[in-house]
């Protein structure tokens, strides 16, 4: 019905990196109640308003300070489970209770893809938590769904190897 704006997304879901509040999620309540509270510590790192826009980052990254205008970040989700592996799927498809396409599989149906022959997206080394609900297409052709890329064995110095 509209045209699309974006012509590619970039997801990056790393299980294991740093907390948000070391990276994008500037909560300045949280240092002030450092020590206060059993579990609180603040930033290891400061934060600087970026852009024009003043977007808080992290000076962990300050080559995307630089260009802070052009990112577009989600700060303040929340989900109704604790439990990481359901929220990793709630995440990743927006329910955790059935299964639907991941984000990605939504991203090519809407997007298209410039070339029939390759895959739409990928996924590197996908997380263990939530599987291939977090790049499969469920109803939507198979088509719609990630091509997986898993490094090499530790033994063996080549590229990637698709499976």
């Amino acid at each position: 019905m509209f045209p699309a704006r974006a012509k590619r997304v970039i997801f990056m879901y790393m299980q294991g990196a740093p907390s948000q509040y070391e990276t994008f999620d500037y909560a300045p309540g949280l240092a002030e109640s450092s020590g206060k509270a059993k579990n609180l510590m603040a930033p290891a790192f400061p934060f600087t308003k970026s852009g024009s826009s003043g977007l808080p980052i992290s000076d962990l990254f300050p080559n995307l300070q630089k260009c802070a205008d052009d990112l577009c970040l989600m700060n303040g989700m929340t989900t109704d489970s604790p439990a990481h592996p359901t929220a990793t799927i709630e995440l990743h498809t927006g329910s955790a209770t059935f299964v639907r396409p991941s984000m990605g599989s939504w991203v090519v149906y809407g997007l298209g893809t410039e070339n029939q022959h390759l895959p739409g997206f990928i996924t590197i080394n996908p997380a263990g938590q939530g599987g291939a609900q977090n790049f499969g297409s469920a109803f939507l052709p198979a088509s719609y769904e990630a091509r997986r890329i898993s490094p090499a064995p530790a033994n063996c110095p080549t590229s990637p190897t698709l499976k």
